[in-house]
């Protein structure tokens, strides 16, 4: 068999094109240079081929040139191997010409600057000599005529002396005290000098406030009262050396020398006076003569550092820090207090809790270290989390405004309508608001920064919409007024103990809270899962469920919004089965209370959903599960006695039938909290109802003054996790899909034993709901207890060919650095500490396999994207799935987003891009493109990009960089960082008008009024259509955001980040190596193409080919026998 020639020129079907194809018998496809279309090889056929590619490449001419009609221009050339020899002659001369010519300009040159430096040299030299000589005499006559003159006649100093007043400036040490401190009103000092509430932002402004408030002049006092008694060179040298060296201008420490005058003979109160005034006006004109704002360092400050004294200043900021000054405004006044704070001890208050988050976050590079190290655990980055759901804004927002605030009449103005929702024209031009248009716009604008209303636009107009948490707000602020109005009838309740093992975490246990606490409950509404629950649910969560029959204090359990019980859900969906346990590793909502749970179900699709917070303490997560599991709210709505008695042909209806064995329930189906006797639906809530009371009156006595009882606390844990698979079995035999969601704020920074912990808990809870057939998987493969063992009535007959068994429900674990918990969950059973008792009675081997995956994937945002669309009457396509993954890279966010999108008028039809573009800035600016907030492992973090995104998306038309940088609070010089690698994704959409012209920014989004469009602007990436694809790929992008940053040259010029580049299927990795950044790049550029992902962010290198999918089992396969192999 002959084989064929290395190299052939093939054409394109499409566009004629010729091009050269090498090693075709290796290859299977072949793209088209020109138009890109992809053939596959066995079809093309060679016009020629050789192995020789000069010899391919010269008939490739030949065929062009006859193509094109220049064939007799052809002839006149000569071949490849001519053209070829005389390139590499003619480079090869006028190299050596160049060469020399070069090494002779340098040389030029190079004697030229040495020479003028040499002359520049000698000439500074000598006059810096004379200038020199004449400085220092003049100093020195300067200097004895001044230490003549003596602070005490004590002592005369000695003319000869070698002090100078110019020394250069030490570095004294501050003194003790002094610093920028961020507070609470709670850790303010009970006394301070000065107290400022809403101070001028101006430094120069502020200096002078300082100096009219306060006992800050006593302070001078003290300060120039150290100096007292000192000989004039002592108190000159005091001052100097610690930098008194104001003013910058003047020739000498005029500042300094003005004081130790005043101090000659003992100041009058006129002196006093006179300094005091030239210590204010520091930073402008006094009496020495212009003044900067440097001197108030150099003058005042650095006077109260030589003589030890530390003045005490409280400043209060408010919300209006924020929204009246520009960010340049804000760090000129907190460097100022940096500076300040070298004398001075500040205390920084900040109103409500999100000020000073923001503070925190935004101005770290401003504020000192240690000011950020040492504030309160609130402040700190990772706390820095809004809520999210409705009852946490509002609480949040009550907090922040109080009860009584102006910003409630516009609450109040949109809950009077029926729509809760009213044209922004009308509430400014509304004779009831006793405030401007821009007064107005403020309001608006800071209620919706807290996440209580949006503005909307439709048409030409904008209309501002009431959101359920502004609801909520209204709510809770009645009942807050309430309180307060019957203070006076009730005696204040002090605040419970905690209960935990530690004694700061709340759980289970704790006594509800006194009736003038604010208490977030949660509100029906129409839609929600569950908002049909009877009237003894307290009325379907409008008042949280706190005891099972009013006995003894549980969990409080909330309704969870349905966009998070659909994104909960979705983390679990697969293309196949979808993982067993899925991993979000990203922020988890930090709860008022731990101990809280918040329950779900959806009747149409058989879905509970539970989420809570586990504790470090064993046992308290148990009961947190009990609680959500057999919350009032469920057990009143699909746990009634009417569904555990079930129709006819339910299994658990069957099961509880009177000629039903209770022992046998009890044993083989491994149901608990039977009675002895024969059982109906309500005989077997009470039953339950007792047995989860019986287990939390235990809960308070294992943290009690005295100690922590380990053996009460391991108790109560192993009765919980009975009693959980018992309920868990209850749903699964009433064809119930459970899954549980457990969040963990504070993962990444848990010890290891607390991990442990969890670890542990997680296991063996799994262990216990699965099975083989009716036999639970912990009794038959792990209990230890011989006892139980006996009770199980045998074991199960276990199929040597197929010997899975199956786990009962879903969990979903949610918290930033969740992802390492899966190389401990990889072996479940070392995690849990279960060993195989493979010796004790009705042991039989079998496996359960469980999948551990990533919460947030392609299937698991199209599947909660999909649910959503569908609860407003909408359709999800390929473009709105990628343009929401991209752009939110959470399964939680988008449906977070969704949920802010009204129903639709007409029914069942196609999401519009617009529309996925208001869902989108609903978001928190902070959760668009977070992937992209980091430029690789190390770097910090650039918020910057995504206010822009987050500005863009909310304009309703094309920014200026002047209007794009006032609405998103960044510098103009941050968009110009960013623009072009949002160009280059495809993202945003720039138009450059020229020179003295502005600049217009835009998404490549449609607008509202750009819907049905045909030529709107869209990602050029996007999927094409149901069944389309892009035009481009990954490389491409690539490409394209490698040139942004000037790097394709450096790419080329690497040999494995080139072939790479330039092979395919691509391969990216080298260029990642190279560059950490482009990984979260990559992993957008997938989102945007509808790709899984080929280089994830997440997870350890052993998953960076895409989203992870690890599987971890129970138990152990059993030895197959030949006959049952033969079966």
């Amino acid at each position: 068999m002959t084989t064929p020639a290395r190299f052939a020129i093939v054409g394109c079907s499409v566009c004629e094109s010729l091009w050269i194809i090498g090693d075709r018998h290796h290859r299977e496809t072949a793209h088209c240079p020109l138009c890109s279309t992809t053939h596959t090889v066995e079809k093309l056929r060679p016009r020629f081929q050789h192995n020789d590619r000069d010899v391919v490449c010269e008939v490739r001419s030949r065929l062009l040139a006859q193509q094109a009609g220049y064939e007799d221009r052809y002839e006149a050339v000569d071949d490849y191997a001519v053209l070829e020899e005389q390139a590499n002659e003619y480079l090869a001369r006028y190299d050596h010409i160049a060469q020399e010519r070069a090494e002779a300009y340098l040389n030029e040159q190079d004697t030229r600057f040495k020479t003028a430096a040499e002359d520049y040299l000698d000439r500074q030299e000598s006059l810096y000599e004379e200038q020199a000589k004449a400085y220092l005499d003049r100093r020195e006559q300067e200097l004895n005529d001044w230490v003549n003159e003596s602070v005490s006649t004590a002592e005369t100093p000695s003319t000869d002396t070698d002090l100078t007043p110019f020394t250069e400036q030490a570095d004294p040490s501050l003194p003790a005290g002094t610093g920028i401190t961020l507070t609470t009103p709670e850790t303010l000092p009970e006394t301070t000098d000065v107290r400022l509430d809403g101070p001028p932002i101006a430094p120069t402004k502020l200096w002078k406030q300082l100096w009219q408030t306060g006992d800050l002049v006593a302070r001078l006092r003290d300060a120039l009262d150290t100096l007292r008694g000192a000989t004039y060179r002592e108190a000159w040298a005091t001052l100097t050396q610690a930098g008194v060296t104001a003013p910058a201008t003047a020739e000498h420490p005029a500042y300094a020398e003005y004081l130790l005058d005043a101090l000659k003979h003992k100041p009058t109160e006129e002196k006093w006076t006179a300094i005091v005034r030239l210590t204010r006006q520091l930073g402008g004109m006094t009496a020495i003569g212009q003044t900067t704002r440097a001197d108030i360092i150099t003058g005042a400050v650095a006077l109260f550092v030589a003589c030890d004294v530390v003045p005490q200043v409280t400043i209060r900021l408010s919300h209006a820090f924020f929204a009246d000054y520009q960010r340049n405004q804000r760090e000129t006044f907190l460097r100022f207090l940096t500076d300040l704070s070298m004398a001075f001890d500040i205390r920084i208050e900040c109103a409500g809790r999100i000020l000073p988050k923001k503070l925190a976050t935004q101005h770290n590079e401003e504020l000192p270290e240690r000011c950020l190290t040492d504030a309160p655990d609130s402040y700190h980055l990772n706390t820095n989390q809004l809520p999210g759901t409705p009852e946490e804004v509002a609480a949040c927002a009550l907090d922040e405004l109080g009860v009584e605030h102006a910003y409630y009449d516009v609450l109040d103005a949109l809950a009077a309508t029926p729509s809760n929702r009213r044209q922004f024209a009308a509430l400014r031009d509304d004779p009831t608001f006793d405030v401007t248009a821009n007064g107005m716009q403020k309001r608006v604008d800071r209620l919706r920064e807290l996440k209580l209303v949006s503005v909307d636009q439709l048409n030409a107009d904008a209309f501002v919409q009431l959101l359920p948490a502004g609801e909520e707000l209204l709510a809770l602020r009645a009942k807050e007024r309430l309180a307060q109005a019957r203070l006076d009838e009730y005696a204040t309740v002090p605040d419970a103990e905690p209960t935990s093992e530690n004694a700061t975490e709340a759980d289970v246990t704790d006594p509800p809270k006194p009736p003038n606490k604010t208490v977030c409950s949660a509100r029906a509404r129409k839609g929600d899962p569950g908002s049909a629950a009877s009237a003894d649910s307290t009325a379907a969560g409008t008042a949280p469920a706190t005891a099972m029959d009013g006995s003894a204090p549980t969990s409080r359990c909330f309704w969870l919004p349905p966009a998070q019980q659909h994104a909960i859900v979705a983390s679990c969906t697969g293309e196949d089965a979808g993982p067993d346990i899925a991993l979000a590793d990203e922020p988890a909502p930090t709860r008022e209370q731990p101990r809280d749970c918040w329950v779900g179900y959806d009747e149409n699709r058989k879905e509970v959903v539970v989420s809570l917070q586990p504790s470090p303490v064993a046992a308290y997560t148990m009961t947190r599960v009990c609680a959500g599991l057999l919350s009032p709210l469920l057990r009143n709505t699909i746990l009634t006695a009417a569904d555990l008695d079930g129709a006819d042909g339910e299994e658990l209806g069957k099961l509880l039938d009177t000629g039903v064995s209770t022992a046998a329930l009890r044993n083989i189906h491994q149901l608990g909290c039977l009675p002895d006797r024969s059982a109906n639906g309500t005989d077997y809530r009470e039953e339950l109802t007792e047995e989860y009371v019986g287990i939390i009156e235990d809960v308070p006595q294992i943290q009690t003054e005295e100690g922590f009882d380990g053996s009460l606390a391991r108790s109560v844990c192993q009765r919980a996790h009975g009693f959980a698979g018992t309920v868990m079995r209850i749903y699964e035999l009433l064809g119930w899909e459970v899954t549980q969601e457990w969040t963990f704020p504070d993962y990444r920074y848990s010890e290891h034993k607390r991990r442990h912990i969890y670890h542990q808990t997680l296991a063996k809870h799994i262990a216990i709901v699965s099975r083989y057939g009716g036999y639970p998987a912990h009794r038959i493969l792990y209990e230890e207890d011989d006892d139980l063992r006996a009770d199980s009535l045998g074991c199960p007959n276990v199929d040597g060919v197929d010997p899975t068994g199956e786990c009962f429900g879903n969990w979903v674990l949610r918290g930033p650095g969740i992802d390492r918990m899966a190389a401990d969950l990889t072996d479940l059973e070392a995690a849990g500490e279960l060993e195989l008792q493979d010796e004790a009675q009705n042991y039989t081997p079998f496996l359960v396999e469980l999948q551990i995956g990533q919460a947030t994937r392609k299937a698991t945002v199209e599947a909660a994207a999909t649910r959503m669309c569908e609860l407003k009457d909408l359709r999800l396509t390929r473009s709105a799935a990628a343009l929401l993954a991209a752009f939110t890279d959470s399964v939680f966010n988008t449906a977070e987003a969704l949920a802010g999108l009204a129903t639709a008028r007409d029914f069942d039809r196609e999401i519009t891009l617009d529309e996925v573009r208001f869902a989108l800035s609903t978001l928190d600016p902070a959760t668009v493109l977070p992937n992209l907030d980091m430029d690789g492992d190390d770097a910090g973090r650039k918020s910057a990009r995504s206010k822009i995104v987050h500005t863009l998306l909310t304009a309703s038309a094309p920014l200026t960089t002047g209007e794009l940088a006032e609405r998103a609070s960044v510098s103009t010089q941050s968009i110009r960082n960013h623009r072009d690698d949002l160009a280059a994704i495809g993202l945003v959409a720039i138009d450059d008008r020229g020179v003295g012209k502005a600049t217009y920014y835009r998404l490549t989004l449609p607008f509202r009024d750009e819907r049905g469009d045909s030529d709107a602007l869209k990602p050029l990436h996007l999927p094409d259509g149901e069944g389309g694809e892009s035009t481009h790929n990954t490389r491409d992008v690539v490409y394209d955001l490698l040139d942004a940053r000037d790097l394709l040259d450096d790419a080329f010029g690497e040999a494995a980040i080139n072939e790479g580049l330039m092979g395919w299927p691509p391969d990216l990795q080298p260029a990642v190596e190279r560059w950490p950044w482009l990984r979260p790049w990559i992993d957008t550029i997938d989102w945007l193409f509808g790709y899984e992902g080929r280089v994830s962010l997440r997870g350890p290198g052993e998953w960076i080919d895409g989203p992870y999918e690890l599987i971890t089992q129970l138990g152990t396969e059993p030895e197959t026998t030949q006959s049952q192999l033969l079966v």
